[in-house]
């Protein structure tokens, strides 16, 4: 059988039978050309200025090299500015828009960015009023909701919250796994969370959502970067963490960011990223890493841009509020690993897909 299909989706090509060894990724920066991929990442990175890492691992070496970048204070008005500008690219000619909202400083700073574009343009009478929502997922008292519906009216701003139990992640499960095509727990886990929010905004008839996707990879949120600092020299630290934020945007396309659209998609609503905008993450991989990770016992991280968010108003309570996954925050996980599960089978249902 000599077959070739190309498709946006898996399913299409399950259909043609053709089994999962045989379908591969078009990968960003790739062409397909008389069905054979051409790589395009040699050639970028020849493109890419790689002078950090022609430096020695001398920490005073890499004081000299700090010394050459932009100051803290450029870069954090830098990344104000450029942010302000994603966001206003990214809901220029709607008057609706939606935010995934779990109360964090990453959508907490994205909420204030929305309110301050929606105020200029209220005070302009050429420009198209922007109406905002906010959505947040999570069990009753959970802990994302508790902080969204805080901050949204220290805001003055709509929110929907969508109360989850063991009822609803049984109803969801089918539609959000025959949207994201992979049994990965974790991956059902978040695109849960994003699902169950499109699923409210359709009710709402919002087309177009935001998401702090992306903020975490950029600025060094996650907690598995600090083994870096517990494993190496200062330098050879920094170095590292630097090499491991470049592979994590790299390779958000199949980890994050296909799974985000497929469901937000799957109830007709279009995700935008600004924290993904090109000139933030040309900003945020030229901004040192001492910025963003001070050592092996910072439990909070992205530095600079939780000072960003107290810059543009965010209360510090939640500028300073440490990560929590959205799977987790929401009480999703638990739900789904201590009950849910239990009787349903991944595994099963993905091969029924995969054959029907």
């Amino acid at each position: 059988n000599h077959l070739k299909a190309f498709a946006s989706e898996k399913k299409a090509l399950w259909k043609a039978k053709i089994s999962d060894e045989n379908i591969h990724d078009l990968t960003p920066g790739s062409i397909l050309y008389n069905w054979e991929l051409i790589d395009l990442d040699s050639l970028i990175n020849k493109l890419i200025n790689t002078d950090f890492k022609e430096i020695k691992s001398n920490y005073n070496e890499y004081k000299d090299y700090l010394d050459t970048k932009d100051s803290y204070e450029v870069y954090t008005e830098l990344f104000r500015d450029d942010l302000y500008s994603a966001v206003e690219k990214r809901v220029e000619n709607i008057s609706n828009v939606g935010l995934i909202f779990s109360g964090g400083v990453d959508s907490t700073i994205l909420a204030v960015l929305l309110k301050q574009i929606a105020e200029n343009r209220a005070n302009d009478k050429n420009s198209i009023p922007l109406n905002i929502k906010l959505y947040s997922v999570g069990i009753e008292n959970s802990q994302d909701i508790k902080f969204s519906k805080e901050i949204a009216e220290e805001l003055g701003l709509d929110l929907k919250t969508v109360i989850i139990d063991e009822n609803t992640v049984k109803e969801s499960i089918k539609p959000v796994l025959t949207a994201i095509e992979d049994d990965n727990v974790m991956k059902l886990g978040v695109g849960m969370t994003i699902y169950l929010a499109a699923k409210a905004m359709k009710e709402d008839n919002v087309k177009v959502a935001l998401s702090g996707q992306g903020a975490d990879e950029l600025f060094g949120g996650y907690n598995r970067y600090l083994k870096h600092f517990e494993e190496n020299s200062l330098f050879d630290a920094y170095f590292a963490l630097d090499e491991e934020i470049y592979h994590d945007i790299a390779n958000m396309y199949h980890v994050n960011l296909e799974r985000d659209d497929a469901v937000s998609m799957a109830n007709g609503v279009e995700l935008r990223v600004p924290f993904l905008d090109k000139d933030i993450i040309d900003l945020a991989l030229d901004i040192p890493g001492i910025y963003k990770i001070k050592d092996n016992e910072d439990v909070l991280r992205k530095h600079i841009l939780r000072d960003v968010a107290k810059s543009i108003g965010v209360p510090d309570y939640i500028a300073d509020r440490p990560k929590k996954a959205a799977q987790y925050g929401s009480g999703i996980n638990k739900i789904l690993k201590k009950k849910v599960l239990r009787s349903f089978d991944i595994e099963e249902f993905m091969d029924s897909l995969k054959n029907n």
